[in-house]
């Protein structure tokens, strides 16, 4: 499968050149396969195309009820004649899963078009950052002058946002009500899902946020540092707990950024609701927002990059996704 991804959909693909995140990524120990369906020829023998996906339940065995899973490595073959190729592995990826929700996230216009046709919800996901007030140069940032609109931001003095130590991490996460939890959304997943997904990533090193008042912890946020031209952003890539812990903690962001002397924070996202980004002193960047806020960084490219979604659910549950979902977040670079 790694030469069929290197000869025919990318030559230096990450999956192509690594087998460790190869496996991270596709490979299912329990039953000793890879997610992968595959077209192949009767005759020869040789792969047409692959279709890989990857199950939430990949990251929590107990989620395997749930049947949900995203769609990440869609190719066919541009030499032979394939017609009906792609949309036949999709169907049968279906019918043998037994889906109750499909979605995939970062896709192509092409890919848009199909996904439609088969009636999938299909849309951009939104992209907010919030940038460091204490910051009045950038290197990553391109095209900000707005450095007073966090004034506008609400704070409530009561919330704490505190970085999780390794040992504090499974205490928290599953401290955390699953009566806070519409089991209606999806995809759903479990605090197993983020201690596996985030705090056990081989790779990357993800930082664990707890969001709380007097009372409790309302939620987690999951971020990753990264750098680039000398100089660092955070990203929220995941969030576990309700959405609107985010609301009023303006002023805790402000800190979290000081102490891990970045340039902003982003968040790229879609279902949650807008206001608690909002109130906490986000802005969007929008399709035709002069203000870069940059989506690659290996490598890095100083460009706005808006990630198509669609997604299809069985009981037509509300379906919300982040960065951290399907394949958006994982290493091009090792």
């Amino acid at each position: 499968m790694r030469e069929f991804i290197e000869t025919h959909w990318r030559s230096g693909h990450i999956l192509a050149r690594s087998a460790e995140v190869f496996d991270w990524q596709y490979r299912n120990e329990a039953c000793q396969r890879y997610n992968f369906v595959v077209g192949i020829e009767t005759d020869t023998k040789e792969i047409h195309g692959a279709l890989g996906f990857i199950p939430v339940s990949h990251f929590d065995p107990e989620l395997e009820d749930q049947r949900e899973i995203w769609l990440a490595v869609w190719k066919v073959r541009e030499d032979r004649e394939t017609s009906g190729l792609g949309l036949s592995m999709l169907m049968k990826l279906k019918q043998l899963t037994k889906a109750k929700s499909i979605g995939l996230i970062g896709l192509s216009e092409d890919s848009r078009q199909i996904f439609r046709a088969l009636r999938y919800t299909c849309g951009n996901a939104e992209h907010y950052y919030l940038v460091n007030p204490e910051r009045t140069t950038f290197k990553i940032l391109g095209g900000f002058d707005d450095c007073y609109a966090h004034e506008r931001a609400a704070n409530d003095p009561a919330k704490r946002i505190v970085r999780l130590e390794n040992d504090d991490i499974p205490t928290t996460l599953k401290g955390i009500e699953s009566s806070q939890f519409d089991d209606q959304q999806r995809p759903y997943k479990t605090a197993n899902y983020f201690l596996n997904r985030y705090a056990r990533h081989p790779f990357y090193q993800y930082q664990m946020w707890s969001i709380a008042n007097a009372s409790h912890v309302a939620a987690v946020l999951v971020t990753r540092r990264v750098v680039a031209n000398d100089s660092a952003v955070l990203r929220i890539i995941d969030l576990y707990g309700t959405a609107t812990a985010i609301e009023a903690t303006h002023g805790e962001f402000c800190k979290m950024l000081a102490t891990e002397n970045a340039e902003y924070i982003d968040f790229y996202n879609s279902g949650l609701h807008a206001s608690s980004l909002e109130t906490a002193g986000f802005l969007s960047r929008c399709s035709t927002s002069q203000v870069i806020v940059p989506n690659y960084f290996e490598p890095f490219e100083q460009k706005n990059v808006d990630l198509a979604f669609a997604y299809w659910t069985q009981d037509r549950s509300p379906y919300e996704f982040v960065k951290g979902d399907s394949d958006q977040d994982r290493p091009s670079a090792i």
